[in-house]
């Protein structure tokens, strides 16, 4: 496939589009229609009077340039033209938005999410202060899945249904029997709770969380299975470049906030550890696996793995998401690694987060 070809044959294939299903309610609230300024109000009228329709969208090009050419790279460097697709349809949402570009059949994806929102216990929740959420409980027993957990139905989609952290399609990377699974951003434990069922009680997860209110969560949902406890272990400090540095933050569950610098909000406090560190310091003669997933924080923490993504050669899952940059650093960082690591790409939701690169030497 070439980049330029399939970035235009989408284009054209999308730019009429007006999608009136592709929101998602449940994660962003009420659409909110955004009053156009006397500007483009004219402009419309000039492109309706002329029939110029597709003028603006030039335009639009245009401005994202800079955001095009950066995902020129990773097209280039993925191994198959499934995840080729998905990444120019990424690319695309992030400039036209919901209304022209669908990243997933619709109708089955909310249609799957119904179909576990019936399965949750409605009198049994956790409310968070995150975004008002209500972490319901839920029996995976009824998808034969030995778990018990309190989650979202869409979380619960996404993690053990459609499997956020494994791909499909040519080759197979994921998580595996006996496995040592580094899990970055462990947040309320349903990553490493999936990762533990893969890896069974010969494996290990090591699963990264250090913000208070997400830890209560996590141990919560821990307590509720007590088959996986020993299969993982909780670290309690942020993965970063280096180690034993001081972070500060402002505790808000998934949407907190870090800063190396301490002022009246930031109030929390905890130490960073370094990929390397961490496996020096805990002996570990195997690292088969690596998720991250961690607020834009994934670089940093590639960076302080160097030596033992080069020592295992561990699959990895990177979150790309956070930061639009992040689609060209971070797979040029492992690239440039020379390892021999092939990469696919994998989107997850109707709208731009849960984008996971993986890479495999395999």
């Amino acid at each position: 496939m070439n980049y330029i070809e399939t970035l235009f044959s989408e284009i054209h294939k999308n730019l009429q589009n007006n999608h009136k299903d592709n929101w998602d309610y449940e994660r962003y609230g009420e659409y909110k229609i955004k009053h156009n300024t006397f500007k483009n109000r004219i402009i419309e009228k000039l492109q309706i009077k002329l029939n110029q329709k597709h003028y603006l969208n030039f335009n639009i090009l245009f401005k994202n340039k800079e955001l095009i050419s950066q995902f020129e790279f990773l097209f280039n460097l993925l191994n198959d033209d499934k995840s080729k697709l998905i990444l120019i349809n990424v690319l695309l949402y992030r400039i036209f938005g919901h209304k022209k570009i669908k990243l997933q059949n619709n109708e089955v994806y909310f249609k799957e999410i119904s179909n576990l929102e019936k399965i949750k216990d409605n009198n049994k929740f956790i409310q968070t202060e995150f975004e008002n959420f209500k972490l319901y409980f839920f029996d995976l027993n009824n998808l034969q899945i030995p778990i018990y957990m309190y989650f979202t139905a869409i979380g619960i989609y996404i993690d053990f249904v459609i499997k956020q952290y494994s791909y499909f399609n040519d080759i197979e990377i994921s998580a595996s029997k006996n496995d040592i699974v580094i899990d970055g951003g462990g947040c309320w434990g349903d990553t490493s709770l999936y990762f533990a069922n893969e890896v069974g009680n010969h494996g290990k997860v090591y699963s990264f969380e250090f913000v208070p209110k997400n830890l209560n969560i996590f141990r919560k949902n821990l307590s509720l299975n007590q088959h996986l406890c020993n299969v993982i272990e909780v670290i309690e400090k942020p993965i970063w470049n280096i180690s034993d540095k001081k972070l500060y933050y402002i505790d808000n569950g998934p949407a907190s906030k870090i800063s190396f610098i301490k002022n009246e909000d930031f109030k929390g406090e905890t130490e960073t550890i370094s990929i390397d560190d961490f496996v020096i310091r805990n002996k570990l003669e195997k690292l088969n696996f690596i998720k991250l997933d961690i607020e834009g924080a994934e670089l940093n923490a590639l960076l302080g793995g160097v030596n033992a993504i080069k020592k295992f050669k561990p699959n990895l899952a990177i979150a790309l998401y956070h930061n639009p940059i992040d689609f060209y650093n971070i797979p040029k960082f492992i690239n440039d690694l020379n390892l021999g690591y092939k990469f696919y790409l994998k989107h997850l939701t109707i709208h731009k987060e849960e984008t996971i690169l993986f890479a495999s030497t395999n």
